[in-house]
């Protein structure tokens, strides 16, 4: 994914402390315990990033690390695995296994009256959008 380099460099300037990556036996490792599969975006992700130690200003939104997606995601999900917060936890976001190669990403406002939606088809789109269309992480 082209944008992680670019989104690690304004990150890495923004002191957001970035985690290092983690290898891929770990990643699917990981989504496996939570009753779920690593796709090949996800794999990306967090082979580049291991997850934030703060929120990314701009868009307010912070990436879990591997240990924080064990400890928030106790009981599996139809709608997938909780991976990251917006607004120190005003919502959620989840990555739905779709095919070997994309995760599609649903906001979830822990809200029983309204289930998780989908937001985006994949990873890259949504670390996409915020920077082609603000406010795009809660639609």
């Amino acid at each position: 994914m082209h944008v992680l380099e670019t989104l690690i460099h304004c990150w890495t300037e923004q002191n957001v402390g970035l985690q290092p990556g983690c290898a891929k036996h770990e990643i699917e490792a990981t989504f496996s315990q939570t009753g779920s599969k690593a796709s090949t975006d996800v794999i990306s992700l967090y082979s580049a990033i291991g997850g934030m130690l703060e929120m990314e200003n701009e868009a307010c939104w912070r990436l879990w690390s591997l240990t924080e997606i064990v400890v928030e995601n106790s009981e599996p999900s139809p709608y997938g695995v909780q991976f990251s917060d917006h607004m120190i936890f005003s919502c959620r976001y989840r990555l739905k296994y779709e095919t070997e190669s994309r995760s599609s990403v649903y906001v979830d406002y822990s809200d029983p009256k309204a289930p998780p939606r989908k937001l985006f088809n994949g990873v890259e789109e949504f670390l996409t959008a915020p920077a082609t269309e603000p406010g795009a992480l809660l639609r």
